[in-house]
């Protein structure tokens, strides 16, 4: 049995604005490997992603391929399906912000932020790239890059406010 989110949930109103999927760039296909830390358990995961101008699916497999998660994301909807196999701390819009907080680009992200009370700010130093977003004043997500571009970086994603961290590698990534 799974948890459907029903027809569309919306992800502007009760979190922080996100970028629209055009944000990724040209039409792809990607796998990624994702390996989650919260409270000292980890938990890995393979998702298979496909973005196209309008639309971002991911699938979040195990490592033998059984399906978790499906996320649909589209005109600022979120559709989610989460096997009740996963911890009831892990919230699809969580997964959908962070992604396109690490992936988007900058400009796009100052493009959502705006007019809000969140905003991002990004340096290099020592061949590190970072994103910290902050809400008000206050650092809430760090992201740090070990390459310019995101999608051939090892990705850590530590979010200082709920306590967990991500590390994000992708495997493969094709344009369409």
């Amino acid at each position: 049995m799974n948890q459907t989110i029903g027809d569309g949930q919306s992800v502007k109103s009760s979190t922080m604005p996100l970028p629209k999927v055009q944000a990724l760039g040209e039409s792809f296909t990607a796998t990624q490997e994702l390996v989650g830390n919260y409270q000292g358990k980890e938990n890995q995961l393979l998702f298979q992603l496909e973005s196209n101008e309008s639309k971002l699916v991911m699938v979040g497999l195990t490592n033998i391929g059984h399906r978790l998660i499906t996320l649909e994301y589209q005109q600022d909807k979120l559709t989610a399906e989460l096997s009740p196999l996963l911890p009831d701390q892990l919230k699809a819009n969580y997964l959908l912000s962070d992604f396109l907080l690490a992936f988007s680009n900058i400009k796009a992200i100052r493009s959502a932020f705006n007019g809000s009370a969140y905003r991002i700010a990004d340096h290099a130093q020592n061949g590190t790239y970072t994103r910290i977003i902050y809400n008000k004043s206050k650092p809430i997500i760090e992201i740090k890059y070990d390459h310019v571009d995101p999608w051939q970086a090892k990705v850590q994603l530590k979010h200082l406010v709920y306590g967990y961290s991500l590390q994000i590698k992708t495997i493969a990534k094709q344009l369409l």
